[in-house]
């Protein structure tokens, strides 16, 4: 598996697992615990209903401004079953000792969802360490829409956030598919130490849509010989993760480890690196940011045998190895506040050593950035989108856009190059491709169009189903 196929894996599989848990409108409810919210089958302390993929069970914690539990509970889902699913929404508060997602079980998610960029209010707290997935698989944490979590609260000593854990090297690699997403402007994740993968393979957290997490450090592909193919993809714009001390990609004797920042994403780093052979480093539009002097270190790893800085290039739709001619690698001092921002757009770099390159991933548009918002696609015209809070962790673009030829449309991405769209001008949902546009499908009447020219709301096609010119 290469890198980019890892990335998207990691968060397809995420994005997969949240867009099937939208919660039944019925179940919007009173703020009290009472059923569905709880029964005699849940104590909360250790939620183990068990369902199955096609009848997961779902829990609710809907505007209950009382601490579920208090810190000295732990809280434990899917001790022994699977297909397990709590959502604490609007308002709620969920506090806990330690927490468990799913122990050696699997498919259990918990969802901290809160009302938009303003929410303060819905939150977890957790004293100790937190554990998504030990040895079983596909065991979550969402962390969305405004919400904010603080893990390892209890700061006596360093605790933990773990992403696949398995306690000693295993004899062969443990593929847990443990995941965690931070998503979306106000949305917040505060934590001691994380690790994505400890002594376990194919792990992914991502932060993206303008969301922030800071740590102590953070640990991608931690301990043994065994654990291989985790990763962490900061991207798109107002995203950040500070880390205090270090961040480390790869550990001896593993690879394929990744860190990926992307689309003007940055990871902020206090104090150093640990990047080890056979793991990656990938800049794709996005900044890394070490305190203090780092340039000439930076410069050195680029020009070394030991290198693993990777840059994505658009144009060939390829990743290559970074060096000194298309990585940037930048000091800017105590009175260099402005230049950084004018290099990066993003405030508070002065004193800091900032790396990067490669172009910006872009997906469904094939699309290389013109200027700022301004998107340039290989095959759909030219576009403005910035980033909004109504974007999944999926979403390569903002969905509504504005197109210089079509106007506003609000577009749904359905394949590689492949999109359904609501197009504003016409009130009517659309189907295009890269195979095909500008040939189109409208939805309402069934019938294929031709774009020929025009700007919306005065578009002319070709319509196939009446062999003439229409307007649109």
């Amino acid at each position: 598996m290469n890198l980019t196929q890892a990335i998207t894996l990691g968060t397809a599989c995420f994005a997969a697992i949240l867009s099937a848990q939208t919660a039944p409108a019925s179940l919007v409810g009173d703020g009290s615990l009472s059923a569905p919210y709880r029964n005699s089958e849940v104590t909360f302390a250790t939620l183990d209903q068990g369902g199955s993929s096609s009848a997961p069970v779902y829990n609710f914690l809907i505007d209950y401004t009382s601490p579920l539990f208090d810190s000295t509970t732990d809280f434990t889902m899917g001790a022994s079953t699977s297909w397990n699913r709590f959502y604490v929404t609007e308002g709620s508060t969920l506090d806990a000792l330690g927490l468990v997602i799913g122990g050696a079980t699997q498919n259990n998610m918990l969802v901290l969802r809160g009302t938009g960029p303003d929410d303060s209010s819905t939150t977890l707290t957790v004293q100790e360490n937190v554990y998504v997935g030990t040895t079983g698989m596909s065991n979550a944490l969402g962390i969305e829409s405004g919400a904010d979590a603080t893990l390892g609260a209890n700061t006596d000593s360093i605790r933990s956030l773990y992403l696949g854990y398995v306690s000693s090297a295993p004899s062969s690699p443990v593929v847990t598919h443990s995941l965690l997403t931070v998503s979306g402007p106000g949305s917040t994740l505060s934590a001691g130490q994380v690790f994505v993968g400890n002594n376990s393979t194919a792990n992914w957290g991502t932060v993206c849509n303008g969301a922030k997490v800071s740590s102590r450090n953070c640990n991608i592909g931690s301990s043994g010989s065994r654990c291989h193919a985790n990763s962490v993809v900061l991207t798109d714009d107002g995203s950040e993760w500070d880390m205090a001390s270090s961040v480390y990609v790869g550990y001896s004797g593993n690879n394929e480890n990744w860190l990926l920042v992307a689309n003007g994403a940055l990871l902020k780093n206090d104090n150093g690196w640990s990047f080890t052979s056979g793991n990656y480093v990938g800049l794709a539009g996005g900044f890394i940011a070490f305190k203090g002097d780092k340039a000439t270190a930076i410069n050195n790893s680029l020009t070394s045998a030991f290198n693993i800085f990777i840059v994505w290039d658009d144009a060939g739709h390829a990743w290559s190895y970074g060096r000194t001619t298309n990585v940037s690698v930048t000091y800017y001092d105590s009175t260099q506040e402005a230049d950084a921002y004018a290099a990066t757009g993003i405030s508070g770099l002065a004193g800091y050593t900032v790396i990067s390159g490669g172009d910006r991933i872009l997906g469904w548009a094939d699309a290389v950035t013109t200027s700022r918002n301004w998107y340039a696609s290989s095959w759909y015209g030219n576009f403005y989108t910035e980033i909004s809070a109504d974007m999944a962790a999926d979403d390569d673009y903002s969905r509504w856009i504005w197109h210089e030829a079509h106007g506003w449309q609000y577009v749904y991405q359905i394949g590689l190059r492949e999109i359904v769209l609501w197009d504003d001008a016409s009130q009517a949902w659309v189907y295009a491709n890269s195979n095909y546009y500008p040939l189109v499908y409208y939805y309402n009447d069934g019938n294929w169009y031709y774009y020929i020219e025009g700007t919306a709301p005065n578009r002319w096609f070709w319509d196939f189903g009446t062999g003439d010119w229409v307007q649109k």
